[in-house]
C-alpha cells in the first residue's frame, strides 16, 4: 500500500483532529468484523496500535477476539498535512520510533509469538517474543 495524505488546511482539521480521525478509522472493518483498539501510542514518525478483531454478531465485552495484530503505521506530519502508511508488524516495516515498555508488554501479552518479518521487526526494536522452543 502507498501513503495516504490529508491536507489539514483544506479539510479544516488540526493535527490532533487528524490523529483522532485516524484512530477512529483504524477500527472500521467490513465483512462481519468489529475491531477494538486495546492500546495505542503516538510517536513522531510511528503510530502503534494493538487491535483485536471480533465477530460482529457477538458482544465485544463478553467475547475474546479471534485475532490480535499490531498495526505499525508510518507517520509523516507537518502543520499542513497528515500522512500515514498503514502496515502491520508482519510486513516488517522499518520504523524509527521504538514502542514504550508498556506497549512492548502488551504486545507480548496479546501476541506472544512472532514469525517471519514480525520476528525481524521485533528483533530490530527490542520487542520480546516467544520462539517455537519456548512455546
Amino acid at each position: 500500500m502507498g501513503w495516504t495524505y490529508n491536507n489539514l488546511q483544506r479539510n479544516r482539521l488540526t493535527l490532533d483532529q487528524a490523529k483522532q480521525n485516524h484512530v477512529r478509522e483504524a477500527t472500521q472493518y467490513s465483512g462481519g468484523t468489529v475491531a477494538r483498539i486495546i492500546m495505542h501510542e503516538w510517536h513522531p514518525k510511528t503510530w502503534y496500535a494493538l487491535i483485536g478483531l471480533y465477530a460482529a454478531q457477538t458482544d465485544c465485552k463478553e467475547q475474546k477476539p479471534y485475532r490480535f495484530f499490531l498495526r505499525t503505521d508510518m507517520i509523516d506530519a507537518s502543520p499542513a498535512e497528515f500522512g500515514y502508511k498503514d502496515m502491520t508488524e508482519e510486513m516488517g516495516p522499518y520504523v524509527e520510533d521504538k514502542p514504550s515498555a508498556a506497549m512492548c508488554a502488551a504486545i507480548v501479552k496479546y501476541i506472544p509469538k512472532a514469525e517471519g518479518y514480525a520476528k525481524e521487526f521485533r528483533d530490530r526494536l527490542g520487542i520480546p517474543y516467544l520462539s517455537e522452543i519456548e512455546a
